[in-house]
């Protein structure tokens, strides 16, 4: 399967006056395009079984947050594999627990979509848009290191001082090592 994303150009992601769809229609257009596939090959959304086994909200709305509609959930839960995913998912969640932070994850990963919708939108406030920027740097892990994360700056854990004969003697809580060449 081709992704349709890469036919966009970045004139197709502007929202334009002449009644050409904007970006967020062309984005709901290609995700539905891309479930229409996964439905009519009898497949389901990989997040699906999961999504369901966390009993995060009614099944039904979950259900249609992945693009299904009743008939296609009914069929869905006639399909032994499907019931088998779910319970593979939903012993995993009771043998491994989840813990807050985990749903918590999984909420930030639904919620990236309208955070780069905000993100990208003109319209959206700029300090908004800037600390919607700021947060994905953040989540990417593309933020600048912190002097004491090392990189040589001051609390790095680590200072080298080379003193040269004439030069002023090391102070007294300094640890020094005394390195001779050996004769080999």
């Amino acid at each position: 399967m081709t992704d349709p994303l890469d036919k966009l150009t970045p004139t197709d992601l502007v929202p334009s006056k002449e009644g050409k769809k904007n970006w967020l229609q062309q984005a709901e257009e290609l995700e539905a395009a891309r479930l229409a596939e996964i439905n009519a090959k009898g497949l389901w959304p990989a997040r699906l079984p999961f999504d369901l086994a966390m009993e995060m909200g009614p099944a039904e709305l979950t259900f249609e947050k992945h693009g299904l509609t009743e008939e296609q959930a009914l069929a869905l839960m006639k399909n032994a594999d499907f019931i088998a995913t779910i319970k593979f998912w939903r012993d995993q969640v009771i043998k491994e627990g989840v813990s807050f932070k985990t749903k918590a994850k999984m909420m930030a990963e639904d919620l990236l979509e309208t955070g780069y919708m905000l993100a990208t939108n003109p319209a959206t406030a700029d300090t908004t848009r800037a600390n919607m920027i700021q947060w994905f740097a953040k989540v990417a892990g593309h933020e600048p290191k912190k002097d004491s994360e090392g990189g040589g700056g001051q609390g790095s854990g680590f200072t080298l001082t080379l003193n040269f004969s004439g030069d002023a003697a090391p102070s007294k809580s300094a640890k020094i090592i005394d390195v001779e060449p050996s004769s080999d």
